[in-house]
């Protein structure tokens, strides 16, 4: 069986075993066990019945891992994951399923599609230009590997605040896809949602395990005062105490002021494309 698929009759494992082999020699190392992979796609809205591979007697070579939601109003698209084995590398496999890939997802209604680029991927990029996608905004990456000791024992963290919060009141740019609401909802048992109890439009929804952040919201007034440290202290005990990352913070937000001041550093920046179908 040669030619392009949906991935609807494709098991995890198989686009696992493809995964971690396209991404062996990725810029950025990644972790990537099954249990990580099925986690990430399912925060992230997978829709396998959306997503498409290149399968060469009979095996998958190349996949485009693809999320749905309606956003908006649109019926959007993201790319989870693109990537194609070293094996069939540099044979133009992963331009054909991109650009088959797009038809499918128009034909089918889906009128935007998003993805993210790292910043130094040039030739992605580039590829991603020829299809017609275009940068929207830069996003960086922040994380900080322990933060300052101790937290005012008065301070209090409460799971649970979600109907208190206003969090368009409080967050300073839109949340990428992976950080959308809808990716807390994915996947809340895994996450947090840690509101100060002292001031509740201060919050943020933290993975329980490795301490990533998903979304943030800092009042207006609360920005350069004890209260953004003691946020971050609670979120940090939230995450079990082993450091926090903020992923896709949009450059030129006020959040990344608050960052840097309370001990956070870019590790990584990207960048966010769309294309109108």
């Amino acid at each position: 069986m040669d030619g392009i698929f949906s991935l609807e009759h494709s098991s995890l494992a198989e686009v696992h075993a493809a995964f971690v082999d396209a991404f062996s020699e990725y810029e950025v190392p990644i972790d990537m066990p099954e249990g990580a992979l099925r986690e990430m796609l399912e925060t992230r809205s997978y829709r396998p019945d959306f997503s498409y591979g290149y399968f060469a007697d009979g095996k998958l070579a190349s996949f485009i891992l693809v999320g749905i939601r309606t956003r908006g109003g649109v019926l959007t698209a993201y790319d989870s994951g693109t990537g194609t084995i070293k094996d069939f590398q540099g044979k133009g496999i992963g331009s054909r399923l991109l650009e088959d890939t797009i038809g499918r997802l128009k034909a089918r209604g889906v009128r935007r599609f998003l993805l993210e680029v790292l910043e130094h991927n040039e030739a992605a990029q580039s590829l991603y230009r020829r299809y017609g996608f275009a940068v929207t905004r830069k996003l960086n990456c922040y994380k900080r590997e322990g933060g300052p000791a101790g937290v005012d024992a008065a301070a209090e963290g409460r799971p649970g605040l979600e109907s208190l919060v206003d969090a368009a009141e409080s967050i300073t740019f839109a949340p990428s896809w992976q950080n959308e609401y809808a990716s807390y909802l994915n996947a809340i048992e895994r996450h947090d949602f840690i509101a100060d109890a002292a001031e509740p439009r201060n919050f943020g929804i933290v993975h329980k395990r490795n301490g990533s952040i998903l979304q943030l919201g800092l009042s207006a007034d609360s920005i350069g005062s004890e209260k953004e440290k003691r946020l971050f202290a609670l979120l940090e005990r939230g995450g079990e105490g082993r450091g926090l990352k903020y992923l896709n913070v949009e450059e030129g937000a006020k959040i990344e002021e608050v960052l840097a001041r309370n001990g956070f550093g870019i590790y990584i920046s990207q960048y966010e494309m769309a294309l109108d179908l």
